[in-house]
């Protein structure tokens, strides 16, 4: 993305990759200290798990509302209360030991992601409005770049032998920067993508939209609860296989940058592979990987097949969106919604599935369960790439 920016332009810029980066981190720092605060909380890992359903139904019920508030209050407004109700979660988690106003407060994080959802497309459309698609893929490495830096900094942390709340307030320091320097920046209006040429030329025509439509949220949902479950029971699993606390995150760390550099490739691959490829593609990779993770049960293998799963997972989740906005151009935002909330109801419903099982079954089916769910998304993603017909791309000399 070699484009000439203007200061308020670069500053905008960073506010939406900053909010990537501090929405990564914030999502996944519960995962990353999961046995820390069971004893903080002196509660079970189902009790515990309920922490990061709280932030995913915060996320969930309230991202509608954020894209409407978008619109009628403005995006530095959304953009700024959300970034400070995540502020409010890294504060309040680890300063309560009440269990219920812990929960209130994983809730308020969820609710502060939402301004992600709705102000970081539209300022990054704003900002790049001839690759657009690039500058998505870029804000979903700098999310997994936030998803690795918790539980990295967590290892730190334990392996100082230091209170996990260090973890939270290192993270909370990033939001104290994005509100010092939000006044000095001039925020975008809502834009429809439905008026960007790249978006329309892009657009995807399916068969039957309806059968598209819910092979894809299908799709993005058990592609979400598998992240998911990597996400919150990865320690967990190193711990009940004989590694440390500090092992078991960076086990974690492993995934993620994998799901880093593999969003950073993709910025490129993305230009010449198509997305729907993409999908079916990685998660086929992902799937196999997994598959002789858990056959071989290796303690080293595990940390491989995770940054190897990561390289190929990482970058999905903008690719659902894209494929979404696509399908319908002219309600591009509430495609990306959609998108959103079925995530959400993953990330909502996953943590507890999980947890219900691991306590029926034991730790070891955590990957088992994986490879299940990323099964159901091979499969969903490839009836969804059935469904779609030849595009066809308008060139210059046909606008003549």
């Amino acid at each position: 993305m070699s484009i000439k920016l203007k200061r308020n332009d670069y500053l905008a810029a960073f506010e939406a990759f900053a909010m990537y980066l501090l929405t990564g981190a914030a999502c996944i720092v519960l995962g990353s200290g999961m046995s820390q605060l069971i004893n903080h909380y002196n509660a079970s890992l189902t009790e515990i798990a309920a922490f990061t359903s709280a932030f995913s139904l915060g996320r969930l019920v309230t991202v509608f509302g954020t894209g409407y508030l978008t619109e009628r209050v403005g995006t530095k407004r959304v953009f700024a209360a959300g970034t400070v109700l995540i502020g409010a979660f890294l504060i309040g988690v680890p300063l309560t030991q009440n269990y219920y106003l812990g929960l209130f407060f994983c809730a308020l994080g969820g609710i502060g992601m939402g301004a992600q959802d709705a102000c970081c497309p539209v300022i990054l459309n704003s900002v790049f409005p001839k690759n657009y698609a690039s500058a998505m893929s870029a804000g979903q490495a700098v999310f997994c770049a936030g998803c690795f830096l918790a539980p990295m900094i967590m290892s730190l942390v334990l392996s100082k032998e230091l209170s996990f709340s260090y973890t939270f307030y290192a993270v909370l320091i990033l939001a104290a920067v994005m509100l010092a320097v939000l006044p000095f920046v001039k925020m975008p209006l809502v834009s429809s993508f439905a008026e960007n040429e790249e978006h329309a030329a892009n657009a995807v025509h399916l068969r039957s939209r309806i059968v598209g439509y819910t092979a894809l949220i299908i799709a993005c949902m058990a592609y979400c609860a598998a992240v998911n479950t990597i996400s919150t029971f990865t320690t967990t699993f190193a711990e009940s296989i004989g590694m440390s606390s500090a092992a078991g995150s960076s086990m974690l760390s492993a995934y993620n940058v994998g799901c880093m550099l593999g969003s950073i490739a993709f910025i490129g691959i993305l230009r010449k592979v198509k997305e729907s490829t993409v999908l079916w593609g990685n998660i086929a990779v992902s799937l196999i990987t997994m598959s002789i993770a858990v056959l071989i049960n290796s303690k080293e293998f595990y940390f491989v097949a995770l940054f190897f799963t990561g390289c190929f997972m990482g970058v999905l989740f903008s690719v659902f969106v894209t494929l979404a906005t696509g399908i319908k151009p002219e309600h591009a935002s509430l495609a990306a919604a959609l998108i959103a909330v079925a995530c959400g109801l993953a990330d909502t419903v996953a943590p507890l599935g999980v947890s219900a099982i691991v306590t029926a079954y034991g730790t070891m089916s955590v990957y088992y369960v994986t490879v299940g769910l990323l099964a159901v998304c091979l499969a969903t993603g490839i009836l969804f790439k059935t469904m779609i017909k030849t595009k066809h791309i308008y060139t210059e000399k046909e606008s003549q």
